[in-house]
């Protein structure tokens, strides 16, 4: 069969299983007849398109909630050892993470990684990270991870440097306000404060 005589038979359909130049399977799907769409059919794929989206949108949720509280980074990533023995505000490293009370926490090595493990309530910060001054005034601020100070061996966080400024200026006065807020309001979110 020469080219011409290719091309006006498949332009008109007309291909039979002996064309050399089509492959096997493909001038059998050309001859095999196709069923009409009806409306039951279509309900059908229309349904299973659903059903498969539902069980993918499932699975994907249930893994999600699964790891929730694992993937709550405290500090914003900042490790709390570091405070203590660095004397500043380091970056943790995802090689060098645990859990603590649903909060994941990095650190900077593996040596402040098990010096936390050892004694966590030591390195974490008060007020579960956040900004002292704003416990003290009743309400939950999220803190700057680098503006910070160690009282009384305890690593206090703050808002920013302009209301770490004003907390400095009674420290003790503050703390015992907050520990006094602190129970009242630990459990409750930040917006209904």
């Amino acid at each position: 069969m020469g080219i011409a005589s290719q091309q006006t038979a498949f332009q008109t359909g007309h291909v039979g299983l002996n064309v050399s130049n089509l492959d096997r399977a493909s001038a059998i799907a050309a001859e095999t007849p196709k069923q009409p769409i009806t409306r039951r059919s279509s309900m059908t794929l229309k349904q299973t398109i659903q059903l498969a989206t539902l069980v993918l949108v499932g699975s994907v949720a249930a893994a999600f909630a699964n790891n929730l509280a694992v993937s709550t980074p405290g500090l914003s990533g900042y490790d709390p050892v570091a405070y203590f023995t660095d004397g500043k505000a380091v970056r943790g490293s995802g090689f060098y993470v645990t859990v603590q009370n649903g909060v994941t926490y990095a650190f900077a090595s593996d040596e402040h990684k098990t010096l936390f493990k050892k004694s966590p309530e030591k390195y974490l910060p008060v007020y579960g990270g956040y900004c002292a001054y704003g416990v003290a005034v009743g309400k939950k601020f999220v803190a700057d991870p680098e503006v910070w100070k160690i009282v009384g061996g305890k690593l206090y966080l703050n808002l920013d440097k302009g209301i770490q400024q004003k907390w400095e200026k009674d420290i003790p006065g503050y703390i015992v306000k907050a520990e006094k807020n602190w129970g009242e309001i630990k459990d409750k979110n930040a917006s209904d404060l």
